[in-house]
């Protein structure tokens, strides 16, 4: 029917062709009627359809029609469904003027008319329901709208079947509501479906399309997702600048959605040129004043703000307000954030007084639609808290700052829970920061007494939020088996086994949509995982573990040191309202098992420090050759390093036993061991043994309820062969197991010396060189093994397989792994299966070079850490990564080092001990010797056998008359969580 067509066109967005098709079967109809015959409502109300769905285009035509509609209505009467038609437009008319209340009415009008005539399982029935989830969102209700838009969804499913149109629409809206819930996983599995239906249905290149990509782009921006964001804007750019007659608002939203994306990302030319784009079309083809023209210009004043153009912004700012008054009311959205942008300005230039009216403004209007629990408040009320911090009331900014990170830190762990990792990591950092600013305040000087102990408690609350909800979910998922459950993790584990082969693969296997599929079923199975098990949702919930709960974690003789990276806010407004107004800033809390309180200590500028860093770590690697011409200034820098990190912190003579140390930003990449102490020596000798955390919450995990068996090396991996070892074939047993333990070797392998390591670069042109050496660490560790009475299984060569590691590391309560690692950073990636930096970093095992042979659907010699962090190693008590740079990754303000360190961490293990820079050959084999005679015949605990080998190595070098560099033993640390075990020896036959 014409209808139908009209419909579909409309869906399909091909706005003029509706308009023209209705608009001929009117002029016919009239001229066979006459304008006001009853015969033209139904033919006007579907031009009125076509004329609403061009935004402002035609509203005011459309409008028009529906009165001249409703005028023949009261004359010769309607149909209850051409009444309920009228009602549903006029909600239209309301809804596109933001007047929400009034549209709801109108639409809970046409709904009611519809379930008493055509019956509340009709299809038009469940459009009306749609429109009212429309409404109930927009006023910020979505709670309410979501059981109405899933009514609709269940009467489209049976009117229509899973393919239908309208039942897509109706998903679409059901998308909304879950973003606007803070739902962004089930939002985004939502948009896709509705993604890729639209463009079966109605073709690739259908403007419909273009809009569907725009709403992608924004919620892929608002996690963090920006790459992927901007591939999306670009695809519905290059859909709708081929038809931006089909609805300027479309074209305009699409640009104005990647400037904001641009803006975001510092691309502030970019953003200005686009923002332009998007006025220009819409004021040629409406008006300067249009709707869409407003929230241009809106986001184009924040873009002034932040580039520091503050008159222009105000000028902006001054033709904007009114006109956005007069459409909206004093309540919408554009006029809280006009009131905001007002703030910034008043604020930078150093008028708290109007800041304070204006965001105090902002936030009554933004309160009046949107729930105090979303981002757009508490960004607001961050700004406030400036305020209060800039007017000396340093309580009351403090106050209001926790909230802020209180809300936004619950958010995110609420979400972390059924998001990917990458996912939830982009999320992260982009929620809003009420810490730094709280920080700031306590800095400052002027808050209470126990400002630093509130602080402290809010850190070990908001530290790596993401690790936390992830592993929990990890642990909570296993803990809860059953025939589904084991199902999804299966093929959780071989998804994200095949995202790691193709990753480290080469280029030539990898298609980019393959990677895609396989990144969109990872999300699809955790979020299909977390709505099948809702016992999960509570045990997630748990006890979340503060500052109190920390202190009384420590043990007798310790002391915590949690480094804290923020940003600074300056005490006088700066030039721009970008990160001009702020400084990256070091500070550290410090709590001793023997004392009382927490203390705040402030440490200065993190670029400055962050400098410092890289160039004592650039001096440390140059030692190794020549020790002797390196070592001034290695101890100047060093000494720096050491005055601003470690004096102030852990002073002498506290008779400290063993620090524990949360590193945060760069300072994750410090063996603090390895600075040189004020009497020329180095603290590895004058401090206790240290002990690293991911987070303080580490030192209050519950002990290992059992630990697994023996000691599983890997070693010389054949990297152009791999096999998996079989224990009772290929592995033969060497010593007495009944006179001291036993030592398992895998046949045919021979001992052999280390080789150089190959360096990092991209990764598919990489191969890794043989490490000859490897093979007799792996033995050295057999041996010492063996003499402290512990079963070991030690795999060379071609054994040292990923598919043996697999196979043999679960229940192993010691694993060591002597093999090449490797971390790629964002600037080596190359397509999106790299946003994870879990791809980003792994093992290089037996056939690791054969993967350039082709695909493979076995293992292909390359254990990343996404695959690391599948494994169940709970039994783990040690796990040792004897590799280049074991201990690198990605470092994340706020969540540490997310790599191998990460990666094992998440799959049970209590202790791990890795490599913060490439070591010599034979000295880490030396290394590592020392290591184990600590660790299992003096059954020291790992950080403090990791000091004793260190001291080893020092010692032996003097000895023999010449000086043993940082280079060759600091590099090595120790990451625990939890209370770890003194080590010691098991029975033989266990």
């Amino acid at each position: 029917t014409i209808s139908d067509s009209i419909h579909a066109l409309v869906s399909a967005y091909y706005f003029l062709e509706a308009e023209s098709l209705a608009a001929r079967h009117v002029a016919l109809l009239e001229s066979r009627y006459g304008p006001d015959a009853a015969e033209l409502v139904k033919p006007y109300l579907w031009l009125v359809e076509t004329r609403f769905s061009f935004v402002a285009a035609r509203r005011a035509r459309a409008i028009e029609l529906l009165d001249c509609v409703e005028q023949i209505g009261r004359r010769v009467g309607f149909s209850a469904v051409e009444h309920a038609a009228v009602e549903r437009f006029r909600g239209v008319e309301f809804y596109e003027l933001q007047i929400f209340d009034s549209s709801l009415a109108h639409f809970r009008r046409s709904a009611d008319v519809l379930a008493a005539t055509v019956g509340p399982d009709h299809p038009d029935f469940a459009a009306a329901l749609v429109w009212q989830g429309r409404s109930l969102r927009a006023l910020r209700r979505a709670p309410e709208a979501i059981p109405l838009v899933e009514r609709a969804r269940t009467i489209l499913e049976h009117a229509y079947g899973p393919e239908g149109d309208s039942l897509f629409e109706c998903l679409d809206q059901l998308a909304s509501c879950r973003e606007a819930m803070g739902d962004y996983s089930g939002a985004l599995e939502l948009r896709s479906r509705v993604l890729e239906h639209q463009k079966r249905h109605f073709g690739p290149k259908a403007p419909r399309v273009a809009w569907t990509y725009n709403r992608m782009s924004g919620l892929l921006s608002d996690i963090g997702r920006s790459a992927e964001a901007r591939e999306a804007s670009e695809a519905a750019i290059a859909i709708a600048e081929q038809r931006p007659d089909a609805g300027p608002g479309v074209l305009a939203e699409i640009y104005t959605v990647l400037a904001t994306a641009a803006q975001d990302e510092g691309n502030y030319a970019e953003a200005e040129s686009l923002y332009r784009k998007a006025e220009e079309v819409v004021t040629r083809a409406l008006s300067f004043d249009s709707i869409p023209n407003q929230f241009t210009r809106l986001n184009r004043i924040e873009l002034l703000c932040r580039l520091g153009r503050f008159d222009e912004a105000q000028r902006e700012l001054a033709t904007l307000e009114p006109v956005a008054l007069r459409t909206f009311g004093p309540h919408a959205d554009i006029v809280a954030w006009n009131h905001a942008f007002g703030g910034m300005i008043s604020l930078a230039r150093g008028d708290t007084a109007s800041a304070r009216e204006r965001f105090l403004s902002s936030l009554s209007a933004l309160r009046h639609t949107v729930p105090v629990e979303r981002p757009e408040v508490w960004r607001m009320e961050s700004w406030l808290a400036i305020v209060h911090w800039l007017t000396g009331e340093p309580d009351r900014a403090l106050a209001l700052a926790m909230a802020v990170e209180e809300k936004s830190r619950e958010h995110l762990r609420l979400e972390a829970r059924s998001l990917s990792d990458e996912d939830a990591l982009s999320l992260e950092s982009t929620r809003v920061d009420g810490l730094g600013l709280a920080l700031t305040a306590v800095l400052s000087g002027g808050t209470s007494a126990d400002a630093a102990e509130r602080q402290f408690d809010a850190l070990v609350r908001s530290r790596a939020v993401v690790l936390d909800a992830v592993a929990a979910r990890h642990r909570a998922v296993e803990a809860h088996p059953d025939s589904i459950t084991s199902g999804l993790l299966d093929s959780l584990r071989d998804v994200r086994n095949q995202i790691a082969r193709l990753a480290v693969g080469p280029a030539r296997n990898r298609e980019p949509a393959a990677g895609e599929a396989l990144r969109a079923r990872k999300r699809a199975l955790l979020e299909e995982l977390m709505s099948r098990q809702p016992d999960l949702a509570r045990a997630l919930e748990g006890s979340v573990v503060g500052g109190n709960e920390i202190r009384e974690a420590l043990l007798p003789g310790s002391r915590l040191v949690s480094f804290v990276r923020f940003e600074r806010r300056r005490e006088l407004p700066g030039s721009a309202m970008d990160r001009r107004l702020r400084d990256p800033w070091y500070a550290a809390f410090v709590a001793a098992a023997d004392s009382e309180g927490v203390r705040l200590v402030d440490l200065g500028r993190a670029d400055e420090i962050d400098a410092r860093i890289a160039r004592w770590r650039a001096l440390v690697s140059r030692s190794e050759d020549d020790p002797a011409p390196e070592r001034p200034h290695l101890d100047a820098v060093g000494d720096s390093l050491r005055r601003t990190l470690w004096d102030p912190l852990v002073p002498p003579g506290t008779g400290d036993r063993l620090i524990y140390v949360v590193p945060d930003g760069a300072l994750a990449l410090v063996p603090f061991s390895a600075l040189p102490s004020p009497d020329g020596a180095y603290l590895v000798e004058r401090a206790p043994a240290i002990a690293y955390l991911s987070a303080e919450r580490d030192l209050a995990r519950p002990p290992a309820s059992k630990y697994g068996s023996g000691i599983l090396v890997l070693g010389d991996p054949d990297f152009e062969r791999g096999v998996c070892a079989a224990p009772g074939e290929v592995l033969v047993q060497v010593g007495d197991r009944t006179a001291g333990g036993a030592l398992w070797l895998a046949k045919g392998s021979t001992l052999s010396f280390r080789g150089e390591t190959s360096t990092c670069e991209e990764f598919q042109n990489r191969r890794f060189s043989r490490l000859r050496q490897s093979g007799a660490e792996a033995l050295d560790i057999g041996k010492l093994a063996r003499k402290s009475r512990t079963p070991a299984a030690i795999l060379l060569g071609p054994e040292a397989s990923e598919e043996s590691f697999k196979r043999f590391a679960p229940g192993r309560r010691w694993i060591h792994v002597a093999s090449h690692g490797f971390f790629l950073s964002k600037d080596c990636r190359s397509s999106s299966l790299y946003e994870s930096p879990l791809v980003r970093s792994g093992l290089a095992l037996a056939g690791a070079n054969s993967r350039f042979a082709g695909a493979s659907a076995g293992e292909d010699g390359v254990l990343t850490a996404e695959e690391v962090a599948t494994l169940d190693l709970n039994g783990a008590e040690c796990v040792v990564l004897s590799a280049c740079e074991s201990g690198a990754g990605e470092v994340i303000a706020g969540d540490g080092v997310v790599g191998l360190r990460r990666a094992f961490q998440q799959s049970g293990a209590r202790a791990l001990l890795t490599s913060l820079w490439k070591v010599e050959d034979s000295a880490t084999r030396s290394w590592m010797r020392e290591f184990y005679r600590a660790y299992l015949a003096s059954k020291l605990d790992p950080a403090s056998a990791a000091r004793q080998a260190s001291l080893a190595m020092l010692q032996r070098g003097r000895a023999a008359g010449r000086e043993a560099a940082p280079a060759l033993w600091g590099a090595f640390v120790v990451s625990v969580a939890g209370e770890f075990s003194h080590s010691g020896s098991e029975p033989a036959g266990r």
